[in-house]
């Protein structure tokens, strides 16, 4: 399975709030499907469960900005497609 360069904290640093959502104050996970390709670049990206507010989008910009080291199948890279959760709290 590929692995996020810098670890699960570089996921979540790559997330920030919207005016909207803060005000509003949502708190939840959203969760996406990512195609992660064989050089461990993101090709794609797909909410499968968002919370709306600018949230979703928000995830979509911050993974495809991610690197990963890519996963690999017999000892060659291939690629692979992840769910991976996003944590929104507020302070």
């Amino acid at each position: 399975m590929p692995d996020p360069i810098g670890g699960v904290d570089s996921i979540q640093s790559k997330m920030h709030y919207t005016k909207e959502a803060e005000d509003a104050g949502i708190e939840g996970k959203i969760y996406a499907l990512v195609c992660i390709n064989e050089n461990g670049d993101v090709d794609s990206t797909k909410i499968l469960k968002g919370l709306g507010y600018g949230l979703d989008e928000v995830v979509v910009e911050g993974l495809k900005k991610l690197k990963f080291v890519p996963g690999k199948h017999r000892g060659k890279n291939v690629k692979v497609q992840v769910s991976i959760p996003v944590v929104f709290k507020l302070d």
